[in-house]
């Protein structure tokens, strides 16, 4: 059989538990004398109508304190009396309720709280996001637009600080000609750092050449930056990051970036963004390059390397117009210079003497004349040159020099032998009466 145990229910603090008291048993006549009668009491009738009124004011208050309650105001209390009564017990248990209920809802305050915060540093990365990488996209758009390598570098400063805010902009370029590193542009830093010469592995930027990768540095002292830059920064202490810009296995440079500020740390959407501005820069500058060397194959002479036939009828237009202008303070001349029998040279030691001969005569063009004068290939074995402000006289002695210096040297023929050409030049001055190409 199963035996059953009466459950004993639970009170609410404050209140005690109510127990039957058996009648007494009945007696017979008492021999005790009886006790004198007690005063006078108030009627019953006031005092049950003083009972009922303390019981509804009791009652009352318990009401109120369930109305606050409701209106969320969980610190409420109702009055619990000593008599341990219905009113009493309901009192406890209301007290009850709203002290679990405080509980639970300071719980609740205190998630959302949380939750709140948690959602406000979210609500800042991704704004911050969104800025950066909007700020990249206009980044890549500015650089796309630019074909000359050295406007590039010169941009890349500038931009650089639109997507991530900086103190300092270093851009460190592979100079090919040498082989070299060397700053091409700075933002934040004197310009005589420009050109200072970047050893891999020493600093920001020369461990990010060594490295191949992005170089992150906590903040230090200027005593520490490259010694090649040391005199052009302004700041005690500096924090940098260092982004390759890699192209075909290629380091092409370095753009270095810093903050002076310690506590300016870099947010993760700028980190992921050095990545990106990295490769877009690099491929920019790749690009640029590109188009240079194709720019420059349209119109130099793949042999000799100097300017080619259609370059040189542009650029004479361009010489006359400049002439015409300041006519007749200024004064333009041309010397044409031919290989003296070039064709029997080629076929007597063959081609490849013959391009040697060519490649030698272009150095001497080199060697002898101005930047400024223009220099070109007119044909096979004729070479032509336009000086402006030149005498004649001036002319006919420069020409000369020239045939001087071609016969002075040598090229190596097939069987090693030295084997030498001379050329046969002419000079003339343009008539200021008609100055036109064909006169």
């Amino acid at each position: 059989a199963v035996r059953q145990r009466g459950v004993r229910g639970r009170l609410a603090p404050g209140v005690r538990r109510l127990t039957m008291m058996p009648k007494p048993a009945a007696e017979g006549p008492s021999r005790v004398r009886a006790a004198p009668p007690p005063p006078a009491q108030q009627p019953p009738r006031d005092r049950a109508k003083t009972s009922a009124r303390d019981f509804e004011t009791r009652l009352e208050g318990v009401v109120n304190t369930i109305q606050e309650v409701a209106a969320l105001r969980f610190d409420a209390r109702a009055p619990v009396g000593p008599n341990g009564d219905i009113v009493d017990a309901l009192a406890a248990g209301v007290n009850f309720l709203a002290e679990e209920l405080e509980a639970s809802f300071s719980e609740i305050e205190r998630r959302v709280a949380d939750r709140t915060a948690e959602l406000s540093i979210a609500t800042r990365e991704l704004g911050d996001r969104v800025r950066v990488f909007t700020a990249l996209a206009e980044f890549a758009a500015a650089l796309n637009a630019i074909r000359e390598p050295e406007r590039l570098v010169a941009a890349l400063a500038e931009a650089v600080s639109g997507v991530v805010p900086s103190d300092t902009v270093i851009i460190t370029m592979l100079d090919r000609s040498d082989g070299r590193y060397r700053v091409s542009a700075v933002r934040g830093l004197a310009q005589g750092a420009v050109g200072a010469i970047i050893e891999p592995g020493e600093g920001t930027a020369g461990r990010t050449i060594s490295e191949r990768a992005i170089v992150f540095t906590e903040p230090h002292p200027r005593a520490e930056t490259n010694a090649a830059l040391r005199d052009y920064v302004q700041y005690e202490s500096v924090r940098a990051v260092g982004v390759p810009l890699i192209h075909e296995d290629t380091v092409l440079g370095v753009i270095s970036v810093g903050r002076a500020d310690s506590l300016a740390t870099f947010t993760q959407a700028e980190r992921e963004a050095f990545v990106l501005l990295g490769s877009h820069a690099a491929l920019a500058l790749a690009n640029a390059y590109l188009i240079e060397e194709v720019s420059a194959l349209a119109i130099h002479d793949g042999l000799t390397g100097l300017y080619n036939r259609r370059h040189f009828d542009a650029a004479l237009d361009l010489a006359i117009a400049r002439f015409k202008r300041r006519a007749p303070a200024g004064n333009l001349a041309a010397i044409m210079f031919d290989l003296d029998h070039f064709g029997n040279f080629n076929r007597q030691h063959g081609h490849l003497a013959g391009d040697a001969v060519l490649r030698l005569f272009a150095g001497v063009l080199h060697e002898r004349l101005r930047s400024a004068d223009l220099v070109a290939r007119y044909g096979g074995e004729e070479f032509i040159v336009i000086l402006e402000d030149c005498a004649l006289a001036e002319v006919v002695a420069l020409a000369d020099e020239v045939r001087r210096g071609l016969e002075a040297r040598t090229v190596p023929g097939a069987d090693g032998q030295p084997l030498h050409t001379t050329v046969s030049a002419g000079c003339a001055v343009i008539d200021p009466a008609d100055p036109t190409r064909e006169a």
